[in-house]
């Protein structure tokens, strides 16, 4: 602080002192810094500052009287004037600059006032007048992308969506959009992408972690502010799946085919969320018969491995809508008894994108490449071989016959095969096949047992065998000596031909013959005939009965 007086000074002495005055020795302040603003309403701002750093650190201390706020409108910004102030007189560092234009771009700068004088101008800041955007980004969905990136685009905003109007909307500079991503059970709302004077309707990330789930939203950003997100999107990260493994036919019946599988080696890093089934036609190639899920379980489980074909088509529709025939289905089944039917299976996830993905609520559904072809017949399993039989003991070689299966499993669009198995020292082994319903077996030990039985197969490969039987080889009996004629005069007599071992009682009314077989297993005969008959007695009209 200082005081001063003037006084004259002559060469008699000093005249009289004027009056006092008090004073600082001080510089006009420097320009306030750090100048920025937030959104007050359509037509207000809140503008604040800071003082320089080489000021001191109390107000008290200067001498600032006031701070001046002063605007200027685009294009060119070089008419200032004065901003209307809330409240008019403020040493506060924010006043809130009110009586603006919405949707115009204003520079706004502040000096401070002292006794001093005052400081040199802030540097301005540009900002427009209005509101931030008032909704988020419209039709925000997932787009299609790479492998393991994800790729998002919206509709470009219209009207007052940014909170101003046409003017801001063709300054591209002013505003923008922002992504956010995050995992809800860790985090909240993290930007991935900042697109604020840069506004395009996509963006792209390329980080996420494969098979994690995420909630993705976008909120356009302006000058003025931040608005509301867009809908909120739950995004699964996922790769296109493999081929899937072990395609193969477990069942079937005259009327369906069961196929089984296991799921590819890489499933996309997610659980499969659905397989197709494709069944080939001569007409249309493999189309898509069926699907295969997973049940509405929380968490989610994979989708089942098994598929029952009946051989209904899925219905397919032309550009018009109208559905069209892909498949002749007159009754209530569709797969025709003994044919041959082809089929493939695709493992399919959600969120990955592959040739023809299907878009769903959930993302996108992206499927791997076919598995391996499988075949399989409509067909069922036959009915036994009937009435297994043997032939005349021959021996070391036998006749079997049988009677074809009631049913052969395909409605007689088959041809059958029989396979003969034999076992005579505890398992059964094949001695042959057969399309025929007899069969010669050879190689025989006489007197030894053998059980027998006979497994039918039809086209499809189903086999059904039937009942054992068992059978001791045995050499055929010697044939008696030729008999010579005995004639006899009456219609009983007591005369007959005398054969080795033989023994006869006479009987009132006819001739009992008794004998002797020389062999230890099989049959004998023997007959009484008229002696005009005996020349047509012959040993296989014997047999024969």
């Amino acid at each position: 602080d200082y005081r001063a007086f003037v006084r004259a000074v002559g060469w008699t002495g000093y005249g009289n002192a004027s009056n006092m005055v008090h004073f600082k020795m001080a510089m006009p302040p420097a320009a306030p810094v750090n100048v920025t603003s937030s959104f007050q309403d359509r037509k207000a701002m809140l503008v604040t500052w800071q003082l320089a750093n080489g000021s001191l650190s109390r107000k008290s201390d200067l001498p600032v009287t006031r701070f001046i706020i002063q605007r200027s409108i685009e294009p060119a910004y070089n008419s200032w004037i004065e901003a209307p102030l809330s409240p008019v007189s403020n040493l506060e560092y924010s006043v809130i600059v009110n009586q603006l234009e919405p949707d115009f771009s204003y520079a706004i700068r502040v000096i401070a006032d002292s006794v001093n004088g005052q400081s040199a101008p802030s540097v301005p800041i540009y900002r427009w007048a209005g509101t931030p955007p008032i909704e988020g980004p419209r039709l925000f969905a997932r787009a299609q992308s790479e492998a393991l990136t994800l790729r998002f685009t919206w509709d470009f905003p219209s009207g007052n969506m940014l909170g101003t109007g046409d003017r801001m909307l063709k300054t591209t500079s002013a505003w923008g959009v922002r992504g956010y991503m995050w995992d809800p059970t860790v985090e909240g709302p993290r930007m991935v992408w900042d697109g604020m004077g840069n506004p395009i309707t996509e963006f792209t990330v390329a980080n996420a972690t494969c098979g994690k789930t995420y909630n993705v939203a976008a909120a356009f950003v302006t000058m003025i502010g931040e608005g509301s997100f867009s809908n909120v999107l739950k995004v699964t990260n996922a790769r296109v799946p493999g081929v899937v493994r072990n395609v193969q036919v477990t069942n079937s019946t005259m009327t369906t085919i069961t196929l089984a599988w296991q799921e590819p080696e890489d499933t996309g890093c997610v659980p499969v969320h659905q397989y197709r089934i494709l069944r080939y036609s001569q007409a249309a190639g493999f189309e898509i018969v069926g699907y295969a899920t997973a049940a509405s379980t929380s968490p989610p489980m994979p989708a089942a491995e098994i598929y029952v074909d009946n051989g209904r088509c899925l219905p397919q529709f032309d550009p018009l809508g109208d559905p069209l025939p892909t498949c002749d289905c007159p009754g209530p089944a569709c797969l025709v008894t003994g044919n041959l039917y082809t089929y493939q299976v695709q493992a399919c996830v959600i969120g990955a994108y592959s040739d023809g993905f299907l878009a769903t609520s959930d993302g996108p559904l992206g499927c791997g490449p076919n598995s391996r072809t499988i075949q399989g017949y409509a067909a069922d399993v036959p009915t036994p071989p009937r009435d297994i039989r043997f032939g005349e003991a021959e021996g070391s070689e036998l006749n079997l016959y049988w009677s074809p299966p009631w049913s052969d499993g395909m409605n007689g669009a088959t041809s059958l095969t029989y396979e003969i198995e034999m076992d005579n020292g505890g398992s059964f082994q094949s001695v042959g096949n057969t399309t025929a319903t007899n069969f010669r077996v050879r190689g025989l030990q006489i007197q030894a047992s053998y059980i027998f039985r006979v497994t039918v197969r039809n086209r499809a490969g189903y086999s059904a065998q039937s009942e054992y039987v068992t059978y001791i080889a045995t050499m055929p009996p010697a044939a008696p000596d030729t008999p010579s004629t005995i004639v006899t005069r009456s219609a009983v007599s007591n005369s007959f031909y005398a054969h080795p071992h033989l023994a006869s009682t006479p009987v009132p009314e006819g001739v009992t013959v008794a004998f002797t077989s020389t062999a230890v297993r099989g049959y004998a005969w023997a007959m009484v005939v008229d002696s005009t008959s005996a020349a047509d007695v012959t040993i296989s009209g014997i047999k024969a009965g």
